[in-house]
């Protein structure tokens, strides 16, 4: 379920009711509290104060069993393109930027730096302190597509997809950039690379 006020709460509960619970429920959404609308107008009046007109999320949907996902520190809605999404595939798209467990995505929360060895190319500087900008191919994720690995900038942290994937968007990246270093972002792989230099490097190294 996409959104975490009126109708994704209530389309949530209701689905894991009506199928009496067997059924994973998860509920993304880019705020993690609701907000009771209705009852804004009494703000100005002070008959209200926001704090009647809010809960968290997360703890409601957990005491029903249902997943609740927030993803707005990551930046999902500004990632996904809506006028994209919403003709194609959107469920495919967020649940490739939230993920299922079935791929693997860049901790977009953990900081880079990848050791280039002095010794492989002249470009080491351009190796930098980075965050990954997203946890997919930031344009696939954008335009509704699919990728087959990942690679990230050591510049400015742009994820993007390889050249074996349609978008090829590292090396668009690149190309549009002239940021001349990438590491792939795939789990277990250490390997980085110079466009520049044609120069692939096993593992950073001091």
């Amino acid at each position: 379920m996409l959104g975490g006020n009126f109708g994704g709460l209530t389309a949530a509960l209701a689905v894991k009711h009506e199928l009496e619970g067997d059924v994973d429920v998860t509920v993304v959404s880019k705020d993690d509290r609701f907000l009771f609308n209705p009852s804004l107008i009494w703000l100005p009046f002070g008959k209200r104060d926001r704090g009647d007109l809010t809960f968290p999320v997360g703890p409601t949907l957990e005491s029903h069993d249902v997943t609740f996902e927030h993803v707005a520190a990551a930046g999902v809605d500004h990632v996904v393109d809506p006028a994209v999404a919403g003709r194609r595939h959107l469920a495919e798209v967020v649940g490739a930027r939230v993920g299922d467990g079935s791929g693997a995505q860049p901790d977009v929360s953990r900081l880079v730096h990848y050791r280039w060895p002095s010794d492989a190319c002249p470009h080491g500087a351009a190796s930098v302190p980075v965050q990954p900008g997203t946890a997919g191919c930031e344009e696939c994720l954008r335009d509704g597509e699919g990728w087959v690995h990942l690679r990230m900038c050591l510049s400015c942290g742009h994820v993007g997809c390889c050249d074996s994937s349609p978008g090829r968007h590292a090396t668009a990246h690149h190309r549009a950039t002239d940021h001349p270093l990438m590491a792939s972002a795939e789990p277990g792989e250490t390997w980085a690379y110079c466009f520049l230099d044609d120069t692939t490097v096993p593992e950073p190294r001091d």
